[in-house]
């Protein structure tokens, strides 16, 4: 409506120049004024159309919802010697769709995944003899089992990998140097450093999701307990303190508690405790043997392993330790993405 105001003058203007041109001698010069008048009229509805254009709210692009990773679609990668040795395989978390993503003569143990879910890494022996279980390195193969690579190369026992949050660097422990320590090195293998060093043994670590810290196990005291150091080694910190085993720390998602399982009721069962080790609670109670807890990606359930029916099975449970429910699947070492 606006723009026909803008337009009202010119039009007035053309025919009081048409009626004052009169007659029809002059056509010529009616037609020429018009022709000036309609042009300028165009280039006014053109500049109009442009201001309109330069004004307008542009209609936002809907930002694509992310694909959510829900749990039950979940991969659980564990070791099982279902077919005569030990191969890493990856099912479902609700214990379908099992397929088996490695096949070796040799022993392949503790699966993790990295943090982008792309790699597995593992303990295994296949590069030496596969009867010396105590002869072990590091390995790394995509999710779905192909382009394996070695990442460790000496005669002694490298295991329990462990990736940082960043997918750049994998802990693990070693006895390379007489008894069991904690290393890093980046992930392909290289910058090998060693984090701790003394005459007991450190096993199990696991960053924190901050990336900033590793928590580990070491009976440098005398039995099993969980500790805690920065991640360059440094400010190693007691977390647990009793006369039983405390080991296989997990930090949960958000960084405010750690699993773990210990035999401080006679038996191994699984435990969680605030990330300053107070506020312990005992998360199962069976006389089976309940161990290797790994969390759920959104922190509300704990997969582990049990014997308690005789065969070492995964299991699910929710974070408080209840809805326990077997996976109907052979296996020990659960890692949860």
């Amino acid at each position: 409506m606006w723009e026909m105001k803008r337009l009202l003058p010119i039009l007035v203007a053309t025919v009081i120049l048409v009626l004052s041109i009169g007659c029809t001698s002059k056509r010529a010069q009616q037609a020429e004024a018009v022709q000036a008048i309609s042009t300028e009229a165009a280039q006014l509805r053109k500049e109009l159309d442009e201001i309109k254009t330069a004004t307008s709210v542009a209609t936002p692009t809907p930002t694509p919802t992310p694909v959510s990773r829900i749990a039950l679609s979940l991969s659980l990668p564990f070791s099982s010697d279902r077919y005569g040795d030990y191969e890493i395989f990856v099912m479902d978390v609700d214990g379908t769709n099992v397929q088996q993503v490695t096949d070796h003569d040799g022993l392949d143990l503790a699966p993790v995944w990295s943090p982008d879910g792309k790699h597995i890494a593992f303990t295994s022996n296949r590069d030496g003899d596969v009867q010396a279980f105590y002869i072990d390195d590091i390995f790394v193969m995509d999710a779905d089992g192909t382009n394996v690579q070695q990442l460790t190369d000496n005669d002694d026992w490298d295991a329990s990998p462990a990736w940082s949050p960043d997918g750049k660097r994998i802990a693990f422990h070693s006895d390379r140097d007489g008894d069991f320590e904690i290393f890093v090195m980046d992930a392909d293998g290289t910058n090998l450093q060693q984090l701790i060093d003394n005459n007991s043994w450190d096993e199990d670590p696991a960053w924190s999701p901050d990336g900033k810290r590793i928590a580990f196990s070491s009976d440098r005291y005398g039995d099993d307990e969980i500790f805690v150091m920065d991640a360059d080694g440094t400010n190693v910190q007691q977390l647990t303190d009793n006369d039983d085993w405390d080991e296989d720390p997990a930090w949960s998602p958000d960084g405010k508690r750690i699993a773990f399982h210990s035999d401080r009721d006679g038996n191994y069962e699984i435990f969680v405790m605030d990330a300053d080790g107070t506020n312990v609670q005992q998360l199962t109670d069976n006389d089976g043997w309940d161990g290797d807890p790994a969390w759920s990606p959104d922190g509300k359930r704990i997969a582990f392993s049990s014997d308690r029916y005789g065969d070492y099975e995964i299991f699910v449970m929710d974070a408080d330790g209840t809805h326990q429910v077997g996976m109907n699947q052979k296996g020990t070492s659960p890692d949860w993405r």
